[in-house]
């Protein structure tokens, strides 16, 4: 087997670490004797990530983060004094959304959409969630890429 920059091999049929000097890791690993490759592309060695959104016109957010735990902060369409969340975009599957109101002064209804058949929020007993202080949590978990289920609240405020 061939030396190459920046990659490890550990044997035949075995994980191969490829490293691309911008703190990323790819993991490949052969898969049986059709040789085909199953990688995770560009995992940050970091496990948590911060990001922040604004509820647009349509009641969404989007997930641009890809670390296992992402802490969000969200603020309402326009610096409204309420603006409901019905959508979450983005996110791959397993991933961790925790999240938390970007002021005080602004309340985010995180909103239930099992009856509606919109939205992509599914929340523990279909009741909706405010964020009203920056101390208050919402947990969600990604069943697929636009699809949330809830897993915790903590109203802290």
């Amino acid at each position: 087997m061939a030396e190459i920059l920046g990659k490890t091999t550990l044997g035949e049929d075995a994980i191969t670490v490829f490293a691309d000097g911008n703190d990323y890791l790819r993991v490949a690993r052969d898969v049986g004797p059709t040789n085909k490759k199953i990688s995770a592309a560009n995992l940050k060695k970091d496990f948590s990530g911060n990001e922040s959104d604004t509820i647009d016109a349509s009641g969404e957010i989007t997930i641009s983060n890809v670390q296992p735990v992402n802490l969000m902060s969200v603020d309402t369409f326009g610096a409204a004094v309420s603006d409901n969340l019905d959508t979450i975009n983005g996110g791959h599957a397993g991933q961790l959304i925790i999240l938390q109101a970007a002021d005080t002064t602004h309340t985010v209804v995180i909103r239930d959409n099992s009856a509606s058949g919109t939205g992509s929020i599914f929340t523990a007993g279909g009741a909706a969630f405010s964020l009203d202080n920056i101390e208050d949590k919402w947990v969600g978990v990604v069943v697929s890429s636009g699809v949330i289920h809830e897993v915790s609240r903590s109203n802290n405020g």
